[in-house]
Parts: C-alpha cells; structure tokens; sequence
C-alpha cells in the first residue's frame, strides 16, 4: 500500500489477521519515512490469508 502525507513524517506499520483486535495486540512490522510524499510499504513475506494493515503515524 502507499501512504501520502507531508514529507518527513514517520510512521510504524502494524498487521494482524483479527481487525477487531485492542491496536496494542497488532505486530509491528517496523518504521518507514515518507521523504517525499509518498511511500510505499510492501510485506514480501505475507503468507497470512486476509491479513490487514495500519500505518500509525509517529511524533
């Protein structure tokens, strides 16, 4: 997926395969920086049927 916000901003990348799962119970897949505007995440590894994913942005 691409996340579009001003450039600069951090964000940590959460997954889970139960939406309705408390966000402090979701894994995180790490950090990305948005440098330009965009950015793009991609799970190359994601052998979860229906998994879902947030981006939570970081101060």
């Amino acid at each position: 997926f691409t996340l579009l916000s001003e450039p600069g901003r951090v964000f940590e990348i959460l997954a889970t395969t139960n939406p309705a799962q408390a966000l402090s119970l979701w894994a995180s897949l790490g950090l990305v920086t948005n440098h330009t505007g965009s950015v793009s995440f991609s799970e190359p590894a994601a052998h979860f049927p229906g998994r879902f994913y947030r981006a939570r942005q970081l101060p």
